[in-house]
Order: C-alpha cells, then sequence, then structure tokens
C-alpha cells in the first residue's frame, strides 16, 4: 500500500494515476454492448428538453429590488500604472492547473 501512495503523491499526472490505480484494481475499460438505436437516444434527449421546458414555463420570473446608490458607489477609481499591475503579476504565486496550456510561470 506505502508503494501506491508514494506513487499517486509523487506523480505529476493525475490521469496517469487513475489509469495506474484501475489497472490495478482491473477496472479496466469494458466493451459495453447496447440495444439502444440513434432513435431511441434522440427521443430521450429530446423527452429531457421538453420537461425542463415545461418545467421553466411553471417557475415565476426573478423578483428584481433597487439598489441604494449611497450603499454602493463605484464612481470613484484610483488610477495604477502599468509597473504596479507587472509588479502583482509578478509576485502571485505560480500555481497552475494540469489542463493549463502553458505554464503560468512562462506566462508572467
Amino acid at each position: 500500500m506505502r508503494f501506491w501512495r508514494t506513487q499517486a503523491d509523487n506523480s505529476t499526472n493525475p490521469s496517469r494515476v487513475w489509469q495506474t490505480i484501475d489497472a490495478v484494481l482491473d477496472r479496466g475499460k469494458e466493451n459495453i454492448q447496447t440495444s439502444l438505436t440513434p432513435e431511441d437516444i434522440s427521443a430521450f434527449f429530446t423527452s429531457k428538453v421538453e420537461d425542463v421546458r415545461c418545467r421553466r414555463q411553471c417557475v415565476l420570473p426573478p423578483q428584481y429590488r433597487e439598489v441604494d446608490m449611497n450603499v454602493v458607489n463605484f464612481s470613484d477609481f484610483n488610477p495604477v500604472t502599468v509597473a504596479e499591475i507587472m509588479k502583482l503579476i509578478q509576485e502571485a504565486p505560480n500555481k497552475q492547473s494540469w489542463l493549463d496550456p502553458i505554464p503560468t510561470w512562462l506566462l508572467k
């Protein structure tokens, strides 16, 4: 168990971790046979759309209220310089997702 935990903790590719877990647990991809036809699938989704439209008709429209302009007022902003913006970006942490097309440090 310790070996697999170390493998998961040290991995930089979540997709690969799940592939390994699936292989260890013998959860490979199965060839699932179905008797559904394209017409069955179309009828299913058509029914879903019709159901959503029907339910939407029963919903009351949203109610809005006036905002007290004395409480929220965004009429005055302090100007910032390009240097200040660059400093904020450079000081931000290099956090990223494996789905990001390029690393954050490179984007900066």
